[in-house]
């Protein structure tokens, strides 16, 4: 039998941090993928690629995390015990070598263990076409936090749109005699949660408002939620 041959890999750029990289992450162990593409450049530090990775995806900034590349742990030390590689301030993407269809993976919430899986899909010189990182293309909703994990995640997916059905043919005779017809025993977010929606534009607005407040070292390293990113959104 005639072996295939392998086709030769592009060589590590020779002016990495000139170059943009184009991603895509998705979640592992997710079915259909919830998936994002975007650009960012070569001399993205690890410290803004771990807000980027959030606001792309839709999570809060809640969890730890960490960047797993080439078998290392890279990322931003909230506590006393974990000690990552580098210095995330001026750690860049552009350091680590990668080539097109190199992968690297990003953990976040220990707990909730959500796996998400990154691949180079291209790397091109900087045209100037963007001035900061720009998500391209996206599926479906990020999990809520602190839904317990994927495998659970996908169980109460099911579980939701089973409730919808029922809930919806009961509203009417809650609100008749006089019931809340929210008092159900489910978790807050089956009544808000759209697990195919995902707003491109209301990722790009915060990314742009993000890199408008890039100049406060400390906003860089805080851990928590990304309220005063909050703008419009697609919907009507």
């Amino acid at each position: 039998m005639k072996k295939t041959k392998r086709p030769t890999p592009e060589p590590v750029p020779a002016k990495p941090y000139e170059c943009l990289y184009h991603l895509k992450i998705h979640l592992l162990d997710i079915n259909p993928q919830v998936y994002r593409r975007f650009v960012v450049k070569g001399d993205t530090t690890v410290v803004q690629l771990h807000h980027i990775v959030q606001l792309v995806m839709g999570w809060d900034n809640w969890h730890l995390h960490y960047f797993q590349i080439f078998g290392r742990q890279y990322g931003i030390d909230y506590t006393e015990g974990d000690q990552f590689l580098g210095i995330p301030q001026i750690t860049r993407l552009g350091d680590f070598g990668l080539r097109t269809n190199d992968t690297f993976h990003y953990l976040y919430d220990y707990y909730d263990r959500w796996v998400h899986q990154l691949r180079i899909e291209a790397i091109t010189l900087d045209d100037g076409r963007y001035l900061h990182p720009r998500c391209l293309e996206g599926k479906r909703a990020c999990p809520p936090e602190e839904t317990g994990g994927p495998t659970v995640y996908s169980q109460r997916i099911d579980a939701q749109r089973y409730w919808a059905y029922d809930w919806l043919d009961t509203l009417v005779e809650r609100l008749q005699a006089g019931e809340n017809p929210l008092e159900d025993n489910v978790p807050a977010w089956y009544f808000t949660h759209q697990p195919e929606r995902f707003d491109l534009k209301a990722v790009n607005q915060k990314l742009t408002k993000l890199y408008q407040l890039k100049g406060s070292s400390g906003f860089w390293e805080a851990q928590g939620c990304y309220d005063e990113l909050e703008g419009d959104s697609d919907e009507p």
